[in-house]
């Protein structure tokens, strides 16, 4: 404005104030020289300014005098205005055109400038962390400015998957976004705010369109929803076009326009203050030791990855509902975020060391995170591939592209089902995306009016993808008929992999109508026999406590989370064999997604060659379902990191197989919580046996044996041995009547900012100063220890205490307990600062000898390593180990096998107790080992 002010002042006499107006009109208008996009040489524009002053009868010597000085101003003003500058956003005072893309912003993307004759121009420099690059030259206003096909950049970390237009505002800044692509594709401004009108983004102006949804944003901790719509319409329409997988869509072009309102309530759902409130408070507590804050962008790249899944999935046919699906999934948002943030903060020491203690996830700079429609989250590299188990990957992979099967050779559905679900399963290893085709075929029940038919379709598996559920419509009629079979084929599997062993499905569709003298079944067992049982598992009485406002998960449950309904009236899954993984094994039942009891049809040890990890919530793992001497996981971390779990009866004893810092038992995520560990062995582990850490809530451990944390093992802090960790602001957790066994610290160890129940445990032989050790510098503790016995054993030092405090210690009740020698921290209140309603506290004495005969997973049925340790514990023997070599390493346990008898109608309530018939049945299978 400076310089058209100067410049018109120069022009105020006629006739030449029209002439020298004109000339400022076209530099202006021409964006040449005030905006700085120079593409005349000097020597000509000093010329053309000469030619111009003759032109106009400014012949007299006074008239000439006059021309000279405004040549003079004008190249005085090209030169302090910026003449040769550019528009560039960051002070790049280069010629040409420079711009931003985003949605968010998009780095590494390279542009071209393409003439209206279809010619490239030029192309742009790549574009950077910020979105920003530049050309050369002037972009002509007729040009069309596209992203090139092979170098279109990542977003959000991953490659980006769109394919984007650019649009030069009336200002000369050039931008390109999704809202601007809609332009190039021929819409106008008016159209474009018109559908997004009705779609449900509204206020926009034809303005906006032109400018940067992300100016403004990066970095903020408080905003408004206001400023937030330009980037909510951006992501929506980059949704949209996503979900037609034609980013060149225009005006003639058929397009359903309702998904554009289904994709703008799913960025509207996740993208807002008050989302961003709530992953804020989710994580508040897991980053409280940090210095970065966690800002809008981390929110935004949440946003982003999440959609971009649903709406692929919804594209390919995998959910019909991604509006549904965002609903069910925004939880996961926080785990995302978190990811981005520990991405972006790399480098500070305190974020490093709880990135290597696996307090945070692993993320490198060259990685990013992608989540699946179980919410799961997986950290692959920029090329797609998974990391190396050590390097930031949360999933497993193996080495091999693996084979496509199906995950039983046959079904059974009860008509009324209306869906049922067929598990297609990658095996043997899953490197690479890969895709298989899927059909269904007639036998005995008519594709017409009977079941939801399909001809070949394409499933599509990402890399190390190893499991995905085909559901297959069931029609209910009232014909009264014999049961009805229909097959589910494969073929052609591509990129590498190859098929199974299961390659056809057998679907049994069992008739409900009267007359029809079939027997009844659920339907719902994937993964193995679905036979059914005619009453030869026996069911048992458990009748739940009438003092309970709830019904616990099975009967006498006690602690926080026992509220939980975790795998109820889900399908039933069996483990068939020990495989590491691959179909009938454990690992694909838990990383099956809904609601899931997963039974076993074996006995023996399952050696892990990764971390197992439950991911997808709603889960009963019950290994009392295991023929004798039961199940031993062995090798490598258990890892729990979702909510409404229950794991009952299973031996987890890692020991240094892998030779690498690993936990046994671990629980943890911000949003983990209804977590029941019962009667459980956790041995061998090189860090803890067990964990809690970032804000778990509502987990119980109950009824199990903690012991052999292994010392001097290959912990690269040195000696350790460990039992039972609660991590920082871990809330409503109770530990209940289980022993700690030659553990040398951590009996357990409680953090700062807690609030813990310890009732009714045994801890012997420790190895430290104190059992336990209560506090840290984050927050004063809420616990409550009542009726536990502190037994000292050989590697017991003479100084040692029962309790200690560090840090801000905490609000401690103590009453009833146990020990020989000094005490230690007395209680600071008189009341239990933690409680729950299902506690029952036993006297000290009393609980000893209970736990000694009640304690580890299979209590009737101990191993050899249980019941060594039982043993030493009432003869005061034993010590601390540094290798599960030490005490004759792994026991030999039987492989045996034993077919595990589902109820008719597994999920019904017979005797309307609250407990499902299967329950019953598992009730009553715990009775007998415990």
């Amino acid at each position: 404005m400076l310089c058209t002010l100067q410049c018109e002042l120069m022009c105020q006499e006629k006739p030449y104030k029209l002439v020298h107006c004109t000339l400022l009109e076209w530099m202006v208008g021409g964006r040449v020289f005030i905006v700085g996009n120079i593409s005349i040489p000097l020597t000509e524009v000093i010329k053309f300014l000469m030619a111009l002053c003759k032109d106009v009868q400014m012949v007299k010597q006074k008239m000439l005098k006059k021309c000279w000085l405004i040549l003079f101003a004008v190249l005085f003003l090209l030169n302090g205005c910026g003449g040769g500058g550019g528009s560039s956003s960051n002070g790049d005072t280069s010629a040409g055109t420079a711009g931003v893309a985003v949605d968010p912003y998009i780095t590494g993307a390279v542009f071209e400038e393409v003439s209206s004759g279809g010619n490239v121009l030029q192309t742009s420099t790549a574009s950077k962390s910020n979105g920003r690059f530049n050309f050369k030259k002037t972009v002509q206003n007729d040009s069309v400015v596209r992203m090139k096909t092979n170098n279109k950049g990542s977003h959000i970390g991953k490659p980006y998957e769109g394919d984007l237009q650019g649009a030069i505002d009336p200002a000369g800044d050039l931008v390109v976004s999704p809202l601007t692509t809609l332009l190039g594709n021929g819409f106008t401004a008016e159209q474009v705010i018109t559908m997004l009108d009705d779609a449900g983004i509204s206020g926009l102006q034809e303005s906006d369109l032109y400018n940067d949804p992300m100016a403004g944003l990066s970095g903020l901790e408080a905003f408004t929803d206001d400023q937030l719509t330009l980037l909510q319409a951006s992501i929506a329409v980059n949704t949209y076009l996503l979900r037609l997988d034609n980013f060149s869509w225009g005006p003639d072009d058929q397009g359903d326009v309702a998904q554009l309102a289904e994709a703008t309530e799913m960025v509207k759902y996740c993208l807002s203050l008050s989302r961003y409130q709530a992953v804020r408070d989710q994580l508040s507590a897991t980053l409280a030791d940090f210095g970065s804050p966690l800002t809008i962008d981390h929110l935004i790249s949440a946003t982003s990855n999440l959609l971009g899944t649903l709406t692929v999935a919804a594209r390919n046919g995998e959910i019909t509902d991604p509006v549904a699906e965002t609903e069910l999934l925004v939880d996961g948002l926080s785990e995302l975020a978190l990811h981005y943030y520990v991405q972006e903060n790399r480098g500070d020491a305190a974020l490093e060391e709880a990135v290597t203690f696996d307090v945070l996830p692993d993320i490198g700079p060259s990685q990013y995170p992608q989540t699946d429609l179980a919410g799961d989250v997986t950290v692959l590299n920029e090329d797609a591939s998974v990391p190396p188990a050590d390097s930031g990957s949360t999933t497993d992979s193996g080495s091999q592209f693996g084979s496509f099967e199906f995950g039983a050779a046959s079904y059974s559905v009860n008509e009324e089902a209306g869906t049922v679900q067929v598990l297609l399963n990658r095996v043997d290893g899953a490197n690479g995306a890969a895709s298989v085709e899927v059909r269904t075929s007639g036998v005995t029940a008519d594709y017409a009016t009977d079941y939801d038919s399909f001809s070949w379709t394409v499933v599509n598996f990402a890399d190390g993808q190893q499991n995905k559920t085909i559901s297959i419509a069931i029609t209910d009629d009232a014909v009264s008929e014999s049961d009805e079979t229909f097959t589910v084929l494969l073929r052609n599997p591509t990129d590498g992999a190859s098929l199974g062993s299961t390659i056809e499905a057998t679907v049994s569709i069992v008739d409900n109508d009267s007359g029809s003298g079939s027997s009844s079944d659920s339907g719902t067992s994937t993964g193995g026999d679905t036979s059914t049982d005619s009453g030869t598992t026996s069911t048992t009485d458990s009748t739940p406590d009438p003092d309970l406002s709830y019904i616990p998960i099975f009967p006498g449950a006690m602690g926080f989370g026992t509220e939980t309904k975790a795998g109820r009236g889900g399908q039933i899954i069996k483990v068939t064999n020990l495989n590491d993984s691959g179909t009938g094994s454990l690992r694909a039942a838990v990383s099956a997604s809904g609601p899931r009891i997963i039974v076993f049809e074996v006995s023996g040890t399952i050696e892990l060659s990764s971390t197992l990890r439950v991911a997808n919530p709603y889960v009963s793992i019950v290994g009392q379902t295991a023929p004798s001497p039961g199940i031993e996981i062995v090798g490598a971390c258990f890892k729990i990191s979702t909510h409404d779990v229950l794991v009952q009866h299973v031996r987890i004893r890692v020991g240094d197989l892998l030779r690498t810092k690993i936990d046994g038992l671990q629980i943890l995520g911000s949003s983990t919580y209804n977590v029941v560990i019962d009667h459980v062995s956790a041995s061998w582990g090189i860090d803890e046996s067990a964990s809690t850490y970032s804000t778990v809530k509502d987990i119980t451990f109950s009824n199990s044996i903690i012991s052999e944390g292994m010392a001097s093992s290959y912990h690269p802090e040195g000696p350790h041995s460990m039992g039972l960790l609660i991590g920082d602001h871990a809330k409503n957790i109770a530990i209940v009547n289980n022993l700690f066994a030659h553990n040398k610290e951590r009996n357990p160890r409680i953090n700062g900012d807690a609030s813990v129940l310890v009732v009714n445990n045994v801890m012997y032989n420790s190895g430290s100063s104190a059992y336990m050790y209560i506090g840290s510098s984050t927050g004063k503790s809420n616990v409550a220890v009542m009726g536990n016995a502190f037994i000292d054993g050989p590697s017991s030092p003479t100084s040692s205490k029962a309790i200690g405090f560090t840090g801000l210690g905490a609000n401690l009740y103590v009453a009833d307990n146990q020990y020989a020698g000094t005490f230690g921290q007395s209680g600071t209140v008189s009341t239990p600062p933690v409680w729950h309603e299902s506690i029952k506290v036993k006297g000290v004495s009393t609980a000893k000898s209970s736990v000694l005969l009640n304690a580890g997973a299979r209590p009737a049925d101990r191993d050899s390593v249980d019941e060594r340790v039982v043993n030493e514990v009432n003869t005061g023997g034993g010590g601390i180990i540094r290798s599960q070599d030490d005490v004759g390493g792994y026991p030999i346990l039987s492989e045996n096998t034993r077919t595990f008898n589902i109820p008719s109608n597994p999920n019904g309530d017979d005797d309307g107790d609250g407990y499902t018939n299967i329950e019953e049945v598992l009730h009553s299978m715990s009775a007998q080992v415990e």
